[in-house]
């Protein structure tokens, strides 16, 4: 099973001229750190720049922490997360959300497009995970039916929730 469907957002610091989609089709080369060419992240971002009418410049970095750094010192234009990793730096104002890059808006930003409503389902489908649970080889059916009931019984606990949602994390278990 999996669950925790999250999607990326698109963000930039205050005062950044890329604010859009719009905005990211105009600039002739966007300057982006990326968490691995092989992360779920750099391979989204390296398939979605033709399917968006955009170019990026990679920038390598260790991770989303590396990227929000980059863009507060200017060495990137914007940067490309999940909500739970660019939480804090939406928090303390020091990134402003631009795109949802999933095919639905978020309860924290509800008036914030996402890729779909802007013409690029596809997009959305690239950007968006879920954590997966997953056993060995060879366990046998009545243990992984044991298994999933009772991860199907911990994401549906009320704390366990509140948890995931103070973490940035949208709890929904997908069988």
């Amino acid at each position: 099973g999996s669950y925790n469907p999250d999607t990326h957002i698109a963000a930039s610091v205050p005062g950044s001229p890329i604010k859009s989609l719009e905005d990211m089709q105009k600039a002739s080369e966007i300057k982006i750190g990326v968490q691995g060419y092989s992360s779920n992240t750099g391979t989204g971002m390296i398939l979605s720049q033709q399917m968006m009418n955009v170019t990026f410049k990679f920038i390598p970095m260790d991770g989303a922490a590396d990227t929000v750094l980059a863009a507060n010192r200017g060495d990137a234009d914007m940067v490309i997360a999940t909500y739970a990793a660019l939480k804090g730096s939406f928090n303390d104002n020091s990134l402003e959300p631009f795109l949802i890059l999933g095919n639905e808006r978020r309860q924290e930003f509800p008036d914030l497009p996402h890729i779909g409503e802007l013409g690029h389902p596809e997009v959305g489908e690239l950007f968006t995970f879920s954590y997966v649970l997953a056993t060995g080889p060879n366990v046998p059916d009545e243990v992984v039916a044991i298994l999933a009931e009772a991860a199907e019984k911990a994401v549906a606990d009320p704390e366990l929730q509140q948890e995931f949602v103070t973490a940035g994390f949208n709890p929904v278990f997908n069988g």
